[in-house]
């Protein structure tokens, strides 16, 4: 058998031939109320927009670890990279806002789209824009919801390896 995929309660193994078998794996997460789903499928909608998924295609291919020196001679302020750039660090930014004072519940969010913030395709860029402007909150909301995320996927990630090899043991 391999391994497939993971949804909110089930994991995904391959059984050979093309079948694919889907187990129940227990979970802990606080239910969701209709107003967490309504403005996660809001933020959903923004993140699969026209502008928000053009600066998407964008950021694949934007190499990572550049300097904001590097930044700005490549993509200058006003330019369409700038602008690409502004509008994920605003999307990501304004989502760990939220998320950070309870407003998106994180493991409805993090079971979903949101599992993997691009922090570090700017991690450097936004850490010299601190330097530079003397401005250390800048992206702070956006290097904490990466943060929340990795965290919340390992976590997530130990509980299924672990329901899955407590399976295994019982078959």
């Amino acid at each position: 058998m391999t391994f497939v995929g993971v949804s909110n309660s089930a994991v995904t193994t391959s059984l050979g031939d093309g079948l694919i078998a889907s187990r129940a794996v227990p979970v802990s997460m606080p239910k969701p109320t209709k107003q967490d789903a309504q403005l996660l499928l809001t933020f959903m909608d923004i993140f699969l927009s026209g502008p928000v998924r053009e600066a998407r295609k964008w950021w694949r291919k934007l190499p990572e670890g550049l300097s904001l020196e590097e930044f700005e001679k490549r993509f200058p302020r006003g330019s369409e990279g700038w602008e690409h750039f502004s509008t994920m660090a605003i999307f990501w930014e304004t989502a760990g806002s939220l998320m950070r004072r309870g407003l998106i519940q994180e493991d409805l969010a993090f079971d979903t789209f949101m599992d993997a913030p691009p922090w570090g395709k700017v991690e450097r860029i936004i850490r010299d824009r601190r330097t530079r402007e003397k401005a250390p909150a800048e992206g702070e909301n956006f290097e904490w919801i990466a943060g929340r995320a990795r965290a919340w996927v390992r976590k997530r990630e130990a509980v299924i390896r672990k329901a899955s090899a407590s399976r295994r043991t019982r078959e």
